[in-house]
């Protein structure tokens, strides 16, 4: 692998790793805001709106979060280093 490819890899991964972050903190303040704003909400409604965001950011992160060199999908692991499959090293150059 030459320099640049490293490089893109690396972009590549981060722009990944930062929209899978930003999504995973605008659900997190949708939350906690919707907490703020009804506080009185029961508990019933309030277990199905965090079954819905669970599932919301499982789509995404399944979809988002993978490896820009092989395409494996990484699950629940926040930060990788490495690809297991493909062995793609994700450090800065």
């Amino acid at each position: 692998m030459t320099n640049s490819d490293e490089e893109s890899l690396f972009a590549e991964y981060r722009r990944r790793y930062d929209k899978k972050n930003a999504i995973g903190l605008f659900w997190l303040l949708y939350g906690a805001l919707l907490f703020k704003i009804y506080p009185k909400i029961s508990v019933s409604v309030m277990l199905w709106l965090a079954v819905g965001m669970c599932i919301v950011l499982n789509i995404f992160f399944f979809r988002i979060w993978k490896c820009p060199s092989c395409g494996l999908s990484f699950g629940l692991a926040w930060s990788m280093k490495q690809c297991p499959r493909c062995k793609a090293s994700f450090k800065s150059a």
